[in-house]
């Protein structure tokens, strides 16, 4: 890419930032080129669910190690369930999900029982945050499972990270080197199969089920959100042609927007992102008819 075209992607995300309520930090590396661009990355941010891939990626580490198995079955007792998203805390207590399972209901529905029962799988909050501290993620942490019935002081409660962190984690799990290359393989193939892409990839014109109904995306996405009022995130990679992998980690705090709306201000503004970041790296320029269509009112905004 040109100087002039990073300048320019580089001054939309400025000003992108400059805009928001809160705080905003961005992550975002070309795997097959190196370049990068990091705004605010440094900065721990609240994760909200953002941290299930820390644990995805903990319980694969004892998965290779051995200590438990992918088809191992856990029995759904009435006493693990949590509140906040996800489906098992409206089934019946007596289900056996396998391991496998569990970590795909954490991530593609954001499932909070799955993940409480992935976290004792993983060994608990502190072996998640080691297995982080393994990697030189030092900002990352989860602090604890999921319990809002417990007190909880500001949106850190559930885990905490950088932009910074999230991308290299991205990073780690899009080219491999995430454990092992099957369980890379392993983690991917579950993140692609996100339900929720209204961050991130949310003004890219994809179709999730088109491949599956006979219509091939030009790209493919494997992603994990997270939501808190005023804060959002989103991780993940993205493959774009060209054989180019995109890692990122695009966070927000602060919002004054503390709905759970279609509409929300944090979710909006990762997808700008998310957009503005693909049409820099895109091969030859982006098709206009493969983005979406931003409201009118924040349109000038891009």
């Amino acid at each position: 890419m040109s100087d002039d075209s990073r300048a320019r992607t580089l001054e939309r995300l400025v000003r992108m930032r400059e805009r928001f309520s809160g705080r905003m930090g961005i992550a975002a590396r070309n795997l097959a080129t190196g370049e990068e661009f990091l705004l605010d990355h440094l900065h721990v941010f609240p994760t909200a669910s953002s941290i299930k891939t820390p644990i995805l990626y903990q319980l694969f580490r004892r998965v290779k190690a051995g200590e438990i198995s992918l088809e191992d079955r856990v029995e759904l007792i009435a006493d693990a369930k949590a509140k906040g998203s996800g489906v098992l805390r409206d089934l019946r207590p007596g289900l056996q999900p396998s391991v496998h399972d569990i970590a795909m209901l954490m991530i593609i529905v954001s499932d909070n029982t799955a993940t409480n029962m992935a976290i004792d799988l993983a060994g608990g909050p502190e072996a998640v945050t080691d297995a982080m501290r393994d990697l030189g993620l030092t900002a990352t942490v989860l602090h604890r499972k999921i319990n809002f019935d417990l007190p909880t002081t500001g949106t850190s409660w559930l885990g905490e990270a950088s932009p910074f962190d999230l991308m290299r984690l991205a990073a780690l799990i899009g080219s491999g080197q995430a454990v092992s290359e099957e369980a890379s393989a392993g983690m991917l193939a579950i993140m692609r199969r996100q339900h929720s892409q209204s961050q991130f990839p949310r003004f890219l014109g994809y179709n999730p089920f088109g491949p599956e109904l006979g219509e091939p995306q030009p790209f493919w996405i494997a992603n994990k959100t997270g939501g808190m009022p005023g804060v959002r995130a989103d991780m993940g990679i993205i493959g774009i042609p060209g054989d180019q992998l995109i890692a990122f980690g695009v966070m927000t705090e602060g919002s004054s927007d503390t709905g759970f709306t279609s509409e929300n201000e944090g979710e909006i503004a990762n997808g700008k992102i998310g957009r503005i970041l693909i049409e820099h790296w895109w091969p030859d320029g982006f098709a206009s008819g493969q983005i979406g269509t931003a409201p009118p009112h924040l349109e000038q905004t891009i």
